[in-house]
């Protein structure tokens, strides 16, 4: 690594992120030791990414780039009754519950991870109602960083239903300038069947 401030930035990071998971591995968490292990297989140059990720000065690539794992439930409509060989539709009116999780992954550790669930009704195939919806954040590994995701909307559209939660990011450390913030909307899109068609970040 050269002596750029950048630079220093991000081995900072990695360095203090490398110290907390060992930390947490010498306290007999099997995750963190399996963590620990990926990071010590870590090139050079993986490490100075990793850090530019960690620190905030390089931004967390989108789902495209195939770096963001993208979790959903996937419920399948429901067949309640069997009459005379014929197989009947479900009831008329029922509760959906969807959620879907993405997480931001290095090299096989997991960094970060929000989630969003969602309630709602369907009333003869229709999504006639929403419940209610919740934003979560699931993992934060990274201890330069903040994470929040708070409610921001949720809407019948077009036959399906969406979900929507704005997720703020803070990254700081200690001697090198203020803390730098982002934020974007993550959200999910389901269908009446219960199941989640797409979700992303806006």
């Amino acid at each position: 690594m050269t002596s750029s401030q950048s630079v220093s930035v991000e081995e900072t990071a990695y360095n203090q992120f490398y110290a907390s998971v060992k930390e947490k591995a010498n306290s007999g968490d099997s995750g963190a030791v399996a963590d620990l292990n990926k990071l010590d297989s870590l090139s050079a140059a993986q490490k100075q990414e990793l850090g530019g990720y960690l620190s905030g000065t390089r931004e967390v690539p989108q789902q495209t780039t195939g770096n963001v794992v993208i979790q959903k439930n996937e419920s399948k409509e429901e067949i309640l009754n069997h009459r005379g060989g014929r197989w009947m539709s479900p009831s008329a009116t029922a509760t959906r519950n969807v959620w879907a999780a993405q997480s931001f992954t290095f090299a096989g550790v997991k960094i970060s991870e929000t989630k969003i669930a969602g309630n709602y009704v369907v009333s003869n195939g229709r999504i006639t109602q929403i419940n209610s919806h919740s934003c979560y954040v699931t993992r934060s590994y990274n201890p330069m960083q903040t994470i929040s995701s708070e409610k921001t909307s949720a809407y019948i559209s077009n036959g399906t239903v969406v979900f929507e939660c704005k997720v703020s990011s803070g990254y700081g450390i200690p001697g090198y300038g203020g803390l730098s913030k982002r934020e974007a909307i993550q959200y999910l899109v389901a269908n009446s069947a219960g199941g989640v068609i797409r979700g992303g970040w806006r």
